[in-house]
Parts: structure tokens; C-alpha cells; sequence
């Protein structure tokens, strides 16, 4: 099974977790993404640090499976939603990049990914009860996954330091 790539940021030293493909795994709340080439572009876009052009990617996907109802449009759209919230953390607008993953979050509650990733832009906002209510989240959705517990570390050195 492929797992997620997590990406290191440079700044704050927190974890995101961006998905890098689609197939649908037995008994796990993954989904990865396949056939869509917006998708992959992206994703290759952020991979290599283009993130402007990663987000005008994951845009395209979004409004294009937007108005869909089906479960792989329904899914290219939360994953085009997860893309945006990674891609707008990393070019500075956290703010932004909250309004996504909520988005994404509520299309696929059971990925921890998300949390995490909304819990990082928090954390960028110094909205360090809202990023350890996500952190602790993902870990219960996915116990001992190492972004997770790096994150939470991450977390509560700064708590302590701001005591």
C-alpha cells in the first residue's frame, strides 16, 4: 500500500500531509486519487515547491468536479479542497488555506490528513487550541502515525515555551 508523502515545512517545522494519488483501500479511511491529470499535476507541482502553480492545478480540478455528483467527482473535489488548504498554507495565507480544509475535512471526516493540515495553518495563526483539538483528532484516527506525533511535539514545546 502507498502511503502519503509528508512534506516538512520549512518554517515552522510542521508536518502537512498531502495526498499524492486515488484507489480506494479495504477497511482504512484512505482514498487515493487516480485519473485525474489536474490532480497529479498538482501534486507534482507542490512536490517540486511550485505552489502557485499547484494551486491553479487543484482550482481547475475543484471547479470542474464542483457541480458533479458522483463519488469520484465527489472525491476529485475533496482532494482538490485538501491540495488547496496544503498549497495556500505554504505560500503564507494560512487564513485562507482554513477556509479549504474545512471544506475538505467535511467531505471526508474520517481522513486524518486533513486535520492535520488544518491544524498546521492554525498553528501558523497562533490558534494553538484549535491545531492540538485537529492534531489530536488525526491521532485518533490514525494512532502512531509519525507526522502526527512530530506535529503534537512540535506543539507542545511551543505551549511550553509561551508559558
Amino acid at each position: 500500500m502507498r502511503r502519503p508523502m509528508m512534506k516538512r515545512i520549512w518554517g515552522s517545522g510542521l508536518f502537512l500531509a498531502i495526498v499524492l494519488g486515488f484507489a480506494a483501500q479495504a477497511q482504512t479511511t484512505t482514498i487515493w486519487l487516480h485519473g485525474s491529470d489536474g490532480l497529479r499535476q498538482a501534486n507534482e507541482a507542490l512536490r517540486t515547491g511550485r505552489v502557485e502553480t499547484a494551486i491553479r492545478h487543484a482550482e481547475r480540478v475543484r471547479t470542474s468536479s464542483r457541480a458533479q455528483r458522483t463519488a469520484t467527482e465527489i472525491r476529485l473535489y475533496q482532494a482538490a479542497e485538501a491540495l488547496l488548504c496544503v498549497g495556500h498554507r505554504l505560500a503564507g495565507r494560512a487564513a485562507l488555506a482554513l477556509a479549504h480544509c474545512d471544506t475538505a475535512i467535511a467531505l471526508a471526516p474520517g481522513d486524518w490528513r486533513g486535520y492535520v493540515n488544518r491544524g498546521a495553518a492554525a498553528f501558523d495563526l497562533g490558534r494553538l487550541a484549535a491545531a492540538r483539538r485537529d492534531f489530536e483528532r488525526a491521532r485518533d484516527l490514525a494512532p502512531g502515525e509519525p507526522a502526527i506525533e512530530a506535529n503534537l511535539a512540535l506543539l507542545h514545546r511551543r505551549l511550553a515555551a509561551e508559558q
